[in-house]
């Protein structure tokens, strides 16, 4: 696996064992693969329900502070995706250089 999938892999195996993040995957019904055998969602698939759940995308990036970019990871949809729900829901998006709260 080339080193870019490596660490997505680590980044996504290290939240999604976080019992916080967890906790709200499985509770908007997000199947979350046994730690170490995560992989890039294909075109026609997602870890998510689709159309992705509000509630998710809220919780994830307000709640936990996680980025859209690691929510699209989590979820395995596109981080277009991720964007035009925080849009939808009026939420702002933060500035790549700003720190994560949960950080």
């Amino acid at each position: 696996m080339a080193p870019v999938a490596e660490g997505r892999r680590a980044d996504v195996t290290a939240s999604s064992t976080r019992p916080s993040i967890r906790s709200v995957l499985r509770a908007h019904d997000v199947h979350v693969p046994d730690p170490g055998r995560w992989r890039p969602a294909g075109p026609c698939e997602s870890y998510a329900p689709l159309p992705v759940p509000p509630g998710l995308v809220r919780e994830l990036y307000l709640g936990i502070g996680l980025g859209a970019y690691h929510i699209s990871l989590l979820c395995g949809v596109g981080l277009g995706t991720v964007r035009t729900r925080l849009q939808t829901l009026n939420i702002p998006l933060r500035i790549s250089r700003e720190m994560c709260p949960c950080n």
